[in-house]
């Protein structure tokens, strides 16, 4: 079965913040202010950002970070694909997989090569976008990154493309959201 999630309205999104706070601050006070804070602020972020479910957690780590939100789309995209990036790498634990030093210090750079060249795919006249075909993009640029060999590349790709499904960016041979497939383009 494929599902579909779709966008958040308005009570939804009111809804999912206030039972992401209470999940997350004890202090009633703190979490009717920051609540209140937030939503003093939504009207700063575009629609189609904070009504997709995904996007919205992100943002509202950001926000219980920072007590700010990102002001422009792209320091929204930048912030989201941070945290999944580097933030949840740091606290699941238990979604560790072997990725070699080299691949993770140039991940941002892998998933870049990736989001164009799917992006390419998308913008010809036949889209042709398989996990081979992807696996197989991510084996080119560790090699025009030097990071591995003909003989290595495709196991390494492989272990990437693991990383990037575990962490919720790019599984099913697409980014999760648009918002990464943009960025990273």
């Amino acid at each position: 079965h494929e599902l579909e999630i779709l966008n958040f309205e308005m009570s939804q999104i009111k809804e999912y913040l206030e039972k992401w706070y209470e999940k997350e601050e004890e202090n009633k006070e703190i979490r009717g202010s920051e609540i209140s804070g937030f939503f003093e602020k939504i009207h700063e972020i575009d629609n189609e950002l904070i009504s997709n479910p995904l996007l919205l957690s992100l943002i509202v780590i950001i926000y219980r970070n920072t007590l700010a939100l990102p002001e422009s789309k792209l320091e929204i995209y930048q912030s989201c694909t941070k945290t999944l990036v580097e933030k949840w790498d740091a606290s699941k634990k238990e979604l560790e997989i072997s990725l070699e030093a080299s691949i993770y210090k140039k991940r941002e750079n892998i998933l870049a090569d990736l989001a164009y060249w799917q992006y390419q795919q998308l913008s010809s006249e036949t889209i042709s976008i398989t996990y081979e075909k992807s696996l197989n993009a991510v084996s080119i640029t560790l090699e025009k990154l030097k990071i591995a060999d003909e003989t290595d590349s495709y196991n390494m790709a492989e272990d990437f493309m693991e990383y990037a499904r575990k962490r919720s960016i790019y599984f099913e041979n697409n980014f999760t959201h648009k918002t990464f497939l943009e960025y990273y383009t």
